[in-house]
């Protein structure tokens, strides 16, 4: 590391020290940083071995080749650059050595707000790029186009706010998860209609775009989708996209507001609960009766719920105190319920009967059968304390219910006693 110690310090960032790189796991550059050569990235991939993260908002790279070197690396973000394309892979000339094995652990890639260029080719980073789950490619104005057939476990893409006119190619219809296109060009969802259903996807999002129509067969080509934006568009009637959304029959929230057929406020989300019974959103509004509260909800949902604003902070419900529980009811109003203590003195006598004691049975303290506990023998001199203790307790327990079970019940006992000593009545 020492010979590479003045290449690391060029292009490093201030804060960053050679001496900490070993144990470092995410590396964050400054605003304005130049790009960095292939050597530099192999002479890092020796230094920081346990590197997993690098962010590069707002330089002024041109290029990321070279850090598919990086061993353990899983999140790269480099928006706020110059990039004109995805080149990761380094090439034997910029090497200067025979070319490697890639390492493909890069897990998410966010290239945002750069310079892409019109047609975007993944292909010749295939190698490198085949473990990507999450390719967000946003806010890139001359981006008229992209192939994703290198993103074979792509399962999030997000190409919002760029100049598409048609959604992204050869889309990996086994893991796609969620779909976000909104504001650009498009005009159809054909790429969407291909022969191979896409089963995992759940979100769909093409607001302000150019579409008119959605075919029937949508509904077969994503049959778990769940959410389902396309506001602003260019949809005349209901007719043109009712059909589809009736084949759907997992979707829960539906946004079509900004379309012409929407224009009607009182008559649009009538028809949309009549042809879509398990949608329990419209425009982001409650469908009365339909969606559930959130106390019927997983806990998980309601926790992301929360802590994103949606839901309101939790509410303490109940509150002990005294020996009363105090609820809030729906006007906000406090009430109080009265709760008797637990009958301890019946419990007490229920525990005495299962220990083997008959009720209302007279104790005999005097008889030695009945109490006494046999002194320890030789054998048990040597074993700890503790566990002679618990075997004397069994013996006695023992003792007790074999007296009490000789004994009869109640005043029966009282009177046989009574005759032994000679009374005849009291």
């Amino acid at each position: 590391m020492a010979n590479h110690a003045p290449l690391l310090r060029q292009h490093l960032p201030a804060s960053a020290r050679v001496e900490d790189l070993p144990s470092v796991k995410r590396l964050t550059f400054t605003p304005d940083a130049s790009t960095p050569p292939v050597s530099f990235w192999r002479a890092l991939a020796t230094a920081a071995p346990r590197l997993e993260r690098i962010d590069a908002p707002n330089c002024a790279w041109t290029s990321l080749a070279g850090i598919d070197v990086l061993p353990l690396v899983k999140h790269v973000d480099a928006k706020g650059n110059s990039l004109e394309e995805v080149a990761i892979l380094a090439s034997e000339k910029e090497s200067g050595k025979k070319k490697k094995k890639e390492n493909a652990t890069i897990r998410v890639l966010d290239v945002s707000h750069n310079k892409l260029e019109e047609h975007l080719d993944l292909s010749t980073d295939e190698r490198a790029l085949r473990n990507v789950v999450a390719f967000v490619a946003s806010h890139n104005e001359n981006l008229r186009s992209i192939d994703v057939a290198a993103l074979s476990s792509l399962e999030t893409i997000v190409v919002s706010h760029c100049a598409l006119s048609e959604l992204p190619t050869n889309l990996p219809a086994e893991h796609l998860r969620k779909l976000s296109a909104s504001t650009n060009s498009i005009k159809s969802i054909k790429p969407l209609l291909s022969n191979e259903p896409f089963g995992n996807l759940t979100e769909l999002r093409l607001s302000h775009n150019l579409i008119k129509r959605v075919p029937a067969s949508f509904g077969e080509a994503c049959p778990s989708l769940q959410l389902l934006e396309m506001t602003n568009n260019r949809i005349g009637s209901w007719n043109d996209v009712g059909d589809a959304l009736k084949t759907l029959r997992r979707l829960l929230r539906v946004s079509l507001k900004g379309n012409p057929f929407t224009e009607d406020t009182d008559k649009y989300p009538r028809v949309v609960m009549a042809g879509c019974p398990t949608v329990t959103h419209i425009d982001n509004t409650a469908v009365p009766g339909r969606a559930k509260p959130t106390h019927q909800r997983g806990k998980d949902w309601v926790e992301k719920q929360r802590a994103a604003g949606v839901v309101p902070e939790k509410r303490n419900k109940r509150v002990q105190k005294d020996g009363r529980n105090r609820r809030d009811d729906e006007d906000g109003k406090r009430t109080t319920k009265e709760e008797p203590h637990p009958p301890k003195k019946k419990r007490k006598k229920e525990r005495r009967q299962q220990d083997g004691g008959a009720e209302g049975a007279v104790e005999f303290r005097d008889d030695p059968s009945s109490t006494a506990i046999p002194a320890a023998t030789s054998d048990e001199i040597g074993e700890p304390s503790r566990q002679r203790e618990l075997k004397m307790r069994v013996i006695q327990n023992k003792n007790r219910s074999k007296a009490a079970s000789s004994m009869p019940a109640g005043a029966a006992a009282l009177r046989a006693a009574l005759k032994t000593t000679g009374i005849q009545s009291w």
